[in-house]
């Protein structure tokens, strides 16, 4: 599932939500975190269906992301197998920001439960996205240190870790 939202220069709120129809039926892990089934994938679009829509929805923004570090690397993977360019977007980091700010529990989950953020639909890319906005929002407000801003080349060498870390080959023993 891919769900984002984006502010523009007007202050106008601009979604990005859809299925993705994965290459193999869902690990039940998944369906028990994010309750998304396999039966609400069947007409599903599959990634190489919508990774240039979700590139362009993207453009030259700046891209918030709780867990930052999980998230812009896929995006890098996804672009690069499709032959497709990410701009070169800054990066920031709700998660690491939160660390910064010395907050005991740092996940989504957490924050929005301290901070009051609604976030009924918990796992799920649009749901987590708003909450991801609301806080981006609250520590912006609250002014006590300046935003974490990464270049997307620090996520470009997270994403050719884990192409190299893929490629290795398990050599079992005799």
């Amino acid at each position: 599932e891919i769900g984002a939202l984006k502010i523009d220069e007007n202050g106008f709120e601009h979604v990005f939500d859809t299925f993705v129809k994965p290459p193999i039926s869902l690990p039940e892990k998944i369906i028990s975190i994010t309750k998304i089934t396999d039966d609400m994938l069947i007409n599903a679009p599959t990634i190489d269906k919508v990774i240039d829509d979700f590139i362009e929805f993207i453009g030259n923004a700046t891209i918030i992301a709780h867990n930052a570090e999980f998230d812009v690397p896929w995006l890098l993977l996804e672009s690069k197998k499709h032959n497709l360019d990410v701009k070169s977007n800054s990066v920031i980091c709700t998660f690491k920001w939160a660390q910064a700010l010395k907050e005991g529990r740092s996940s989504l989950g957490a924050l929005a439960k301290k901070y009051k953020i609604g976030h009924l639909n918990s796992h799920r890319a649009l749901a987590d996205s708003g909450a991801t906005k609301e806080l981006f929002f609250i520590f912006e407000n609250m002014q006590t240190i300046p935003r974490p801003v990464q270049k997307l080349s620090h996520y470009q060498n997270i994403a050719e870790k884990i192409t190299r870390k893929r490629s290795q080959t398990i050599t079992i023993p005799d």
